[in-house]
């Protein structure tokens, strides 16, 4: 209901204890009968998990930061840095 209420729509989506998250806009909405939603969405951009929680309602709540095309994560880095090593050593 809180996306709704944005223009446009939007919230993110990931599982459970991810550090990236993908920001989706709402392109097609429909409730069933029974109450249930049927939506079809877009990815938008990809966010960074700074901080989660569970709200009263049980729903995940974050902060989030913009995750640039460039942006390393921090368990990311020791693979990158031993990857360019074995280019380096290779040429």
């Amino acid at each position: 209901a809180r996306a709704r209420q944005r223009e446009p729509p939007t919230f993110a989506m990931a599982g459970p204890g991810a550090q990236v998250l993908c920001e989706v806009e709402i392109t097609s909405l429909d409730q069933s009968r029974d109450g249930r939603y049927y939506i079809e969405v877009v990815g938008r951009r990809r966010l960074r998990c700074e901080r989660d929680w569970q709200d009263n309602s049980n729903l995940r709540v974050a902060v989030v930061s913009e995750l640039t095309d460039d942006a390393i994560l921090p368990q990311q880095e020791a693979t990158l840095a031993a990857a360019a090593a074995a280019l380096t050593a290779a040429s």
